[in-house]
């Protein structure tokens, strides 16, 4: 079950930041496109972290 909400988070996060991505027009600069890489990397990392947990937590239950 927690890992199902898990998901479920990942899922609405991935879907806001794709429809900000598309908001952005062509105007930003270089450091602002690069940091929102990294922020995206970040991203994934820590929902691979609440994956994780959410597994460990349903194999403790």
């Amino acid at each position: 079950m927690f890992t199902l909400i898990g998901i479920g988070m990942i899922v609405v996060v991935v879907f806001l930041a794709n429809r900000e991505q598309r908001k952005d027009t062509g105007g930003t600069d270089d450091y602002i496109r690069h940091t929102r890489q990294d922020i995206r990397g970040v991203m994934w990392l820590l929902a691979a972290v609440v994956v994780m947990l959410g597994i460990i937590a349903d194999r403790i239950q």
